[in-house]
């Protein structure tokens, strides 16, 4: 019983020192909380507990929070997936045109950027503007050796609290399923701390 007892009061402690210094709660059901709630931009939301949180705000007077979640790491550099969380002030844009702006301005570039859906979901009960692109890479670092590889990039722009809010993520095409469930798992559980 004591023995219990202990390992349940150190798990309590781990637990509090884990979020205190990086900011996420420990693993839960395959997923980890991380939460922003310092600056303009306050939020939390949950990824998948084997990606990486790398957290970058700029400065408040540029008006800008940026939050990337790089998939796991393998054989491959950089990781083939990543999640970015993206808040600026609303006076740069609104949604809609931000979206217009990312998927239908790349889209011109020529025939490898194609939209394959657009659509209107919800994120933390707010409406938001999505669209799905298929385009091509040349895995970075590799010889001439390799060929392009098919991407999917997948965004969602809200309007919220005089912010843009931009969610997305870009992975290979081959993965793009399982990076699908996690990016809606993280669409689920987003929330903005008013």
């Amino acid at each position: 019983m004591r023995f219990y007892l202990l390992s349940s009061m150190a798990l309590l402690l781990f637990s509090t020192i884990f979020y205190a210094v990086t900011g996420c709660d420990p693993v839960t059901d395959g997923y980890r909380r991380h939460t922003v709630d310092k600056g303009f931009a306050r939020f939390s939301f949950e990824y998948p507990r084997n990606w990486h949180v790398h957290r970058k705000q700029i400065p408040e007077d540029c008006g800008t929070t940026i939050v990337l979640v790089s998939g796991p790491w393998s054989e491959y550099y950089p990781p083939r997936s990543n999640i970015v969380v993206y808040c600026n002030h609303k006076s740069y844009t609104d949604a809609k045109s931000a979206m217009e702006r990312k998927t239908i301005s790349r889209e011109e570039w020529g025939t490898d950027f194609i939209v394959t859906e657009r659509s209107t979901v919800e994120v933390a009960g707010v409406a938001a503007e999505q669209a799905i692109c298929a385009h091509w890479t040349i895995p970075i670092g590799h010889g001439e050796e390799y060929k392009p590889v098919p991407l999917i990039t997948r965004v969602v722009y809200f309007d919220y609290g005089g912010f843009v809010w931009s969610l997305n993520y870009i992975c290979y095409q081959a993965d793009s399923k399982k990076v699908n469930i996690d990016f809606d798992h993280l669409l689920s559980t987003f929330t903005i701390l008013d």
